[in-house]
């Protein structure tokens, strides 16, 4: 059975290229800066997306399935990065760019974090 990592909530009509998720229960890679169940706002303009700051935090689509990591272009090949070494997968991932568009993968950065205290 998939699993949803991400759902769209709605687009944000006041700014341009944003678009808001709710991050799935299965997302915790980033934790604690980003839980299952946050309110997302992703940037989808063209220029986060190519050139992805290690910094930023980003929702990638890899192997079919929509995932939120840290990740940098290095010459040919992007660095993914989790937050969360033990139940994330690795820590660190390589994907190769040789034959993949970077804008196949790099989905969106997030801008904005929205969560329930209750």
């Amino acid at each position: 059975m998939a699993t949803t990592i991400l759902v769209r909530a709605a687009e944000v009509p006041a700014a341009a290229g944003c678009l808001a998720f709710r991050v799935g229960r299965e997302e915790n890679s980033m934790w604690p800066a980003i839980c299952s169940g946050d309110t997302v706002v992703v940037d989808t303009s063209l220029r986060r997306r190519r050139q992805p700051d290690i910094q930023g935090i980003y929702i990638l689509r890899i192997n079919g399935r929509g995932c939120v990591r840290r990740c940098r272009k290095v010459g040919d090949r992007l660095l993914i990065l989790s937050d969360q070494e033990p139940t994330a997968g690795p820590p660190m991932t390589w994907i190769s760019l040789e034959s993949r568009k970077i804008l196949d993968i790099v989905r969106g950065q997030i801008v904005w974090i929205g969560r329930s205290l209750a």
